[in-house]
């Protein structure tokens, strides 16, 4: 009930941000009135956002999480004297000061495309949806002997 209020549950020290992992076709839409949307909302067009990162060498092997956890991303300039990257959305992209922690959707094995989708978001750094397919075999494979080493680990 607290979450469909937007009222805080616990309050921390650290920032956490919930990123969206969900494919573009299976992303839910919704229209929110204007006094509820903010310049760091929460909403399905983080992964917009990373697939627009700058196009500079620090940002090429970032994953989504690593962008969001090392990175600030506003469509207006805040006043700071830290070096502002642009991206290709023309928002402002800021190095923070202190890391913050990213949070996602549990999904199992099970949940098919969702998961795997949501696999390759935390391990493999992508500038679109299209991956090539010597790109993605190496890390499905990657993910896949990871996985069978835990099956595995569960059968004893």
């Amino acid at each position: 009930m607290c979450l469909l209020l937007g009222h805080d549950i616990c309050s921390s020290s650290v920032t956490v941000k919930f990123l969206m992992t969900d494919p573009p076709a299976t992303r839910t839409r919704t229209i929110l009135p204007v006094y509820m949307i903010d310049d760091d909302d929460d909403n399905p067009y983080t992964i917009m956002k990373y697939m627009a990162r700058p196009h500079l060498q620090e940002f090429e092997n970032l994953t989504y999480f690593q962008y969001f956890q090392r990175y600030l991303i506003t469509p207006s300039p805040p006043a700071t004297t830290r070096q502002a990257f642009r991206d290709d959305l023309n928002n402002y992209v800021f190095k923070r000061s202190k890391e913050i922690i990213t949070r996602h959707r549990f999904l199992r094995v099970e949940d098919g495309e969702l998961y795997f989708y949501q696999q390759l978001l935390l391990n493999v750094p992508a500038r679109s949806d299209r991956i090539s397919s010597q790109h993605l075999m190496h890390h499905v494979m990657k993910i896949f002997t990871s996985l069978s080493g835990f099956l595995a680990h569960l059968a004893k």
